[in-house]
């Protein structure tokens, strides 16, 4: 991967970083040269000729000597959660800092612990490299450029460093591509003098399309995100919705929602929601292929939303193992865009809110009287034949 020759040279002890002005330099700039340390030359971060592409990097900065990971008053308060990285990219938000609250992180410090990137959280480092010449000939993939380019972040030789030994160790286990960042892609084109072009505009901002798998008396026209009871009902009791589809896509983690449309119609119910993702061992189950979904019914939804044949919007849970309900909301309309809310607790679970959209802005309605635990999985169920969920889509931290 990096060309390594036998060399001289010193390294000075763990715990430094660059100046923030040196990193705040174009990618092109900080290639100046072979580093020298632990008896080797390492060659810099090496993007090709006409770098022109770009991936985003997840790199974070080493601390100083003395420094704490502990957050401080200030820095817990300005920073920005690590659940919340699915929606800031929604969003368009950013923080250098990132917190994490987790129950270890917090009997630890007393509160968050932090960690300080190049670049931003959760949008990342752009990296600016040839994909095609360099991916896989020098770096194996872009996990591999992140690596290497904190390498290079790290190794300069006009300035104090740690040993060799400890960056390796320190990029091998902390650089990844960033949050929602594919390692099978690249952002083709996007890179222009070492940076990302002003007109850059990044795909990780726009929703994903919910993916329809383990059909069962549905269709998915195809591949869309709808989804269309294609079978006959069967009758218009609670036992009638007997046909479904689940999401290829988890929740495992963070925050997240799913969304879909209400139709102009209300002679057939829309129903949605999301349900612990469990296999048949009672596990944990990440990938849906171990898992596939066999039960179309409402009590299979632990957590849903109901647009009703009566034209007004209900809540669906499945508590304790039984079907509750909350509502009668006021009624929906079509056009109207509904989600499912999920917020990461810190301990593994998650609350869920329910919410629509009026005047553009969505405004929650109820909350989960009980806390699911992740994974989550979207779920849905039908009664009346033709009974449709439109233009699902979900956004979610996906790795």
């Amino acid at each position: 991967m990096r060309n390594v020759l036998k060399t001289g040279g010193r390294w000075l002890r763990t715990g430094w970083v660059l100046p923030l002005a040196l990193l705040a330099l174009p990618n092109c700039l900080l290639d100046s040269g072979p580093y020298q340390g632990g008896g080797e030359t390492i060659l810099p971060f090496d993007p090709g000729e006409s770098p022109t592409d770009a991936v985003m990097c997840a790199i974070p900065k080493m601390l100083m000597e003395g420094e704490s990971d502990c957050a401080n008053p200030q820095e817990a308060m300005e920073g920005m959660p690590m659940e919340e990285a699915a929606l800031a990219l929604l969003a368009g938000q950013s923080n250098p800092i990132a917190l994490d609250w987790s129950q270890s992180a917090i009997d630890e410090c007393g509160g968050p612990k932090k960690v300080e990137y190049f670049g931003t959280f959760p949008d990342g480092l752009p990296v600016c490299l040839n994909c095609e010449l360099q991916i896989p000939t020098i770096y194996a993939d872009r996990a591999a450029v992140c690596i290497a380019k904190c390498e290079d972040l790290l190794h300069n030789h006009e300035l104090p460093f740690p040993t060799h030994e400890d960056v390796i160790t320190f990029c091998a286990k902390n650089a990844k591509v960033a949050t929602n960042f594919a390692n099978d892609t690249c952002y083709l084109g996007e890179c222009e003098n070492g940076l990302l072009k002003m007109n850059f505009v990044d795909p990780r901002r726009t929703p994903e399309p919910v993916k329809w798998v383990d059909h069962i008396g549905t269709d998915d026209n195809m591949g869309t995100n709808s989804l269309t009871r294609n079978v006959p009902g069967t009758g218009t009791e609670t036992i009638d919705f007997n046909a479904g589809a689940a999401s290829a896509q988890t929740i495992a983690r963070g925050d997240a929602w799913v969304e879909f449309e209400a139709l102009d119609s209300t002679d057939k119910a829309h129903v949605l929601g999301v349900r612990p993702s469990f296999d048949a061992n009672g596990q944990k189950c990440f990938d849906v292929i171990n898992c596939p979904d066999t039960d179309p019914s409402l009590n299979n939804i632990g957590f849903a939303i109901a647009l009703n044949t009566d034209g007004m919007v209900y809540v669906f849970e499945v508590i304790d193992g039984a079907l509750t309900g909350q509502g009668p909301f006021p009624a929906f309309a079509a056009g109207e865009r509904y989600r499912v809310n999920v917020k990461d607790n810190h301990d593994g679970t998650a609350t869920i809110t329910y919410s629509r959209e009026e005047s553009g802005v969505f405004n929650q309605f109820a909350e989960s009287l009980t806390h699911p635990e992740y994974p989550l999985r979207v779920d849905t169920s039908f009664r009346e034949h033709g009974a449709i969920i439109e233009n699902a889509t979900i956004v979610r931290i996906q790795k």
